[in-house]
């Protein structure tokens, strides 16, 4: 019996004649140099933890398409540095994703610039790589990828064809990727499979565990959305409704709100109560608390609840990384 287990190498197996008229193994060197030549074909094949959160552009919690400026998150955890359009499409390139991201130029800057800061940066004495499939319409076919602090590699991409590229560097504070045009808004790029992986070499893209990736998104943004409901309480002194959202795991950070206030609708005892202001409070494991005060004071020692109620915006407690 013959194993290959994919790796397309003979490997002895159990019945195999593997011993000559003496009894001693055949050819010892040779199966050992066949053995070894298949683990490292294995370990080849063996996916690197991925340092990029949401690589695969799978989780867009604010919303599909973006015309933005600089400093705006995107899909989970993708920020701009400048005036772009981003949008959530289908991805047609070799990695295994679903979707891709699309940045087109604004018209307005000559920089089309996509990042992901990292929550715990890469020490300079550790190699890395990033990597991902690219394709575009950009000025002299140049696509650029970063991880800074050092500079960023340049590659020459053809036309509207899935380009794969990986650049090695010592440490990382995050994974960019960028070009430099003109201010055109014909020009665009799109982006799949991102990578930054420890080591001197790419391995090929493998979808995440979505529900695992989704939660880890959840620590740095929960969304609020339509129809979201929260319960609370006025307390015995101060004439304010507690509210409480749950989370699925501590945030990050302690968040910040954003969003509309005035979208939210409050209700204590039974009365509606329009918003003046809301402010964010403890952080814990289980929930998130919100200070809400009235625009007229409510009884204390009651209950309530505060209920989101607009379809056009997607708010969220974000704990972000800025700067």
């Amino acid at each position: 019996m013959e194993y290959t287990a994919n790796l397309g190498l003979k490997l002895p197996g159990p019945g195999d004649d593997i011993l000559d008229e003496t009894g001693a193994p055949k050819d010892m060197n040779d199966n050992m140099a066949v053995l070894d030549e298949a683990i490292g074909n294995l370990e080849a094949q063996m996916p690197n933890p991925n340092l990029l959160i949401n690589g695969g552009f799978d989780i867009w919690s604010r919303g599909a398409e973006f015309v933005v400026g600089g400093g705006v998150y995107t899909a989970d955890r993708w920020r701009t540095s400048n005036p772009v359009t981003v949008r959530r499409v289908a991805n047609t390139s070799p990695a295994r994703a679903q979707y891709a991201m699309r940045v087109e130029n604004s018209g307005i800057s000559s920089y089309m610039i996509i990042r992901q800061p990292l929550e715990t940066p890469v020490a300079s004495t550790e190699r890395v790589t990033l990597s991902c499939w690219v394709r575009g319409n950009l000025p002299n076919n140049v696509f650029c990828a970063n991880t800074r602090p050092t500079g960023a590699t340049r590659y020459t991409i053809l036309p509207d064809t899935w380009t794969y590229i990986e650049i090695q560097r010592d440490g990382a504070v995050e994974g960019m990727f960028n070009t430099n045009s003109t201010s055109d808004a014909s020009y665009w790029y799109e982006i799949a499979g991102c990578q930054l992986e420890y080591g001197d070499s790419a391995t090929p893209y493998m979808p995440p565990d979505l529900a695992l990736e989704t939660l880890i998104c959840k620590r740095f943004y929960l969304p609020i959305v339509y129809n979201d409901c929260f319960t609370g309480f006025v307390g015995s002194s101060t004439p304010v409704f507690y509210a409480a959202i749950p989370v699925p795991t501590k945030l990050r950070v302690s968040p910040t709100f954003k969003g509309t206030a005035t979208n939210f609708l409050c209700y204590i005892a039974g009365t509606a109560y329009a918003i003046s202001s809301l402010s964010v409070g403890a952080n814990t494991e289980n929930l998130v608390r919100l200070t809400i005060n009235p625009s007229v004071t409510p009884p204390v020692r009651t209950s309530g609840v505060i209920v989101f109620n607009s379809l056009a915006e997607i708010a969220g407690l974000d704990a972000e990384i800025y700067g």
